[in-house]
């Protein structure tokens, strides 16, 4: 029964720790997904015009690399250096490991994603950039001493976010919330 091996590999995602630098922040890349899965139904209220069974497709299948390759922290500048790489070597690597059966919609999922050549994937590349805000505030109040302030995040978030005048809006409130609670 060679999918029992390849439905268990897919289970790996349950094991693959997030924010390894911050032991503060750990939750798993399933844990993640979740997350997304709820900002994804909240939001669907907000913005149009969305396939709402491909942006869940997409958040499923978004992370999967995860198993291969670890998660990479976003203020780790080296770690991101070889990401995109590093990520390509282990999709592949990762297709001939799940189920035969999963492997293409993997495969063009993976495609979609890192391309952002849909709206759909766009739309989960944004609210990835939110909802690890949302869980780090539930366990740390002092971003200052991580180097997290407004300007950093909105370095690296927000052109991710600005195709999405509701995400946008709900992120600028989101920091200006952070910003009152003085987490950054």
């Amino acid at each position: 029964m060679d999918d029992f091996h390849r439905l268990m590999k897919l289970m790996e995602l349950k094991d693959v720790k997030r924010y390894g630098t911050y032991p503060v922040f750990i939750d798993s890349t399933a844990d993640h997904v979740y997350g997304l899965m709820a900002f994804a139904e909240y939001f669907f209220q907000k913005v149009s015009c969305l396939d709402r069974y491909k942006v869940m497709k997409i958040i499923l299948y978004h992370d999967l690399v995860e198993i291969e390759t670890g998660d990479v922290v976003f203020d780790d500048k080296k770690g991101r250096e070889t990401k995109e790489e590093e990520e390509s070597v282990a999709i592949a690597l990762l297709s001939d490991k799940i189920p035969v059966s999963l492997k293409s919609d993997f495969l063009e999922i993976a495609k979609e994603y890192n391309d952002a050549s849909s709206r759909e994937a766009q739309f989960v590349k944004a609210i990835d950039k939110i909802e690890p805000m949302i869980h780090c505030a539930r366990l740390d109040k002092d971003w200052k001493k991580y180097g997290w302030d407004e300007q950093f995040l909105r370095n690296y978030k927000d052109k991710y976010i600005k195709p999405f005048p509701e995400l946008m809006e709900f992120w600028n409130q989101l920091l200006e919330e952070l910003k009152k609670q003085e987490y950054i």
